[in-house]
């Protein structure tokens, strides 16, 4: 995951998000199935940005960047808080009500270019899908990569 600084790539960095809930589509627990309630540590991220406009992702190779969620976060005491979709929940209903709706372009094997819309000041994360097996646990742990947009 990278954004632009100063005309130039640079590497945005991660954080581990605990996601639990969703009846269906491989995590267990929660009264509202296809969504995850996450959260990750800390109540700002380190990362700040002033109203991104493009990020850049290298995927996989049997991932999309449809597969990515775009989150505004909910800071609350020590952690910042999202409802994402499951997987599968993304698959059939589509996104949560945290989700920030971007576009994908393909501008060279498995890396794209997302197009962000003006975001409002405040904490966000592009939650990366789930590449592992499918568990019975009720937790499991994502890949986060997470910002704050702040004034120029």
């Amino acid at each position: 995951m990278y954004y632009k600084k100063a005309g130039a790539w640079t590497e945005l960095q991660s954080d581990l998000a605990s996601l639990e809930g969703g009846s269906r589509g491989g995590l267990r627990g929660s009264s509202t199935p296809f969504v995850a309630n996450g959260y990750v540590r800390g109540v700002h991220s380190e990362m700040q940005l002033v109203a991104p406009s493009e990020l850049k992702i290298s995927v996989a190779d049997d991932t999309a960047a449809s597969e990515f969620q775009l989150l505004h976060l909910h800071t609350q005491s020590d952690r910042r808080t999202f409802r994402s979709a499951t997987d599968e929940g993304l698959k059939t209903f589509g996104p949560s009500s945290d989700a920030v709706k971007f576009k994908a372009k393909e501008v060279a094997p498995k890396t794209y270019l997302l197009s962000l819309p003006a975001l409002t000041l405040g904490e966000y994360g592009l939650l990366a899908p789930y590449s592992g097996e499918a568990t019975s646990s009720s937790r499991q742990s994502r890949r986060l990569y997470t910002f704050r947009v702040v004034k120029e």
